[in-house]
């Protein structure tokens, strides 16, 4: 059977367990379910850190460290840490003072500080600017390159995320820059308000606009899960199930992908894809 590396997504910055009880929280649970997502076929884990006491979404070191070394303690997995935590712009008129909220902003060195010191063979890298919900999600090109420097410098490699079709011109420009190293990791982020819509039209655009030699993540929220079933299986390309489950479709020419994952959805998986979850070792080559 032929095979696909597996990353399973863990909790994102916005869930929450009023959507769902099961989110792990503290380092330690985020840790136990990314061990136990490794021993059912997951290769690589995305890891967000959240407050153990308020669930508020955090980007403190010794939380990301914690976790890193929890999962190294008992597996080989390949941990993927955000750097998306510092970009967040409010406004609220009913601030006292200015309305503007800038506390969640932070400098590019304080949103790498913990791929610096813990060097992850992965992380993810926010390439562009938008509105995102109720706030906006800043990242200028500037910062973007700064924090690009910085985690080639501390040998990671970046999962670039790309959330609108400009982000891609970002994105190539990084690359050509020499900022990012080749072949390049790229997730489209579809459906996130608001951001390019989750569309079939909108995924086959986003991918003929990407280099040819690439790996490859589409990802969107489950209400895209029905519209991209109706993609060929001659596409490789996937979709996000649940909290921030995703599936892969077969194409021809993006010759590797990765895909976030839940393991109650895998008898689903090998069946409609054909396909089942390759070792770690196919994510590091």
């Amino acid at each position: 059977m032929e095979k696909v590396i597996v990353t399973v997504a863990l909790v994102g910055g916005i869930t929450t367990r009023e959507k769902n009880p099961n989110v792990p929280m503290a380092p330690k649970e985020i840790a136990e379910s990314a061990i136990e997502s490794y021993h059912a076929g997951a290769a690589i884990c995305h890891v967000h850190v959240r407050d153990p006491e308020t669930h508020a979404p955090s980007s403190k070191f010794e939380l990301y460290q914690e976790v890193l070394e929890r999962i190294h303690e008992k597996c080989d997995m390949i941990v993927n840490l955000s750097t998306g935590f510092g970009g967040r712009l409010g406004y609220d008129p009913g601030l006292k003072g200015p309305p503007w909220d800038t506390l969640q902003l932070k400098d590019p060195e304080e949103r790498v500080e913990h791929v610096v010191k813990l060097k992850p063979e992965l992380c993810s890298l926010d390439v562009g600017t938008l509105n995102f919900g109720q706030r906006a999600f800043v990242n200028l090109v500037s910062v973007v390159e700064k924090m690009a420097t910085m985690i080639k410098e501390a040998g990671t490699k970046p999962e670039l995320e790309l959330f609108d079709i400009g982000h891609i011109r970002i994105a190539n420009y990084l690359v050509g820059k020499g900022l990012v190293e080749k072949p390049p990791l790229f997730q489209l982020c579809l459906g996130i308000p608001w951001g390019i819509d989750a569309t079939v039209e909108n995924l086959v655009y986003m991918r003929n606009n990407l280099p040819k030699m690439l790996f490859g993540m589409p990802l969107a929220p489950a209400p895209a899960n029905s519209r991209w079933r109706l993609l060929p299986r001659s596409w490789e390309a996937m979709f996000a199930w649940d909290l921030k489950t995703i599936f892969t479709l077969k194409k021809v020419p993006w010759p590797r992908a990765t895909l976030s994952w839940s393991p109650r959805q895998w008898i689903l998986l090998s069946s409609w894809t054909g396909k089942w979850p390759a070792h770690k070792r196919h994510g590091r080559s």
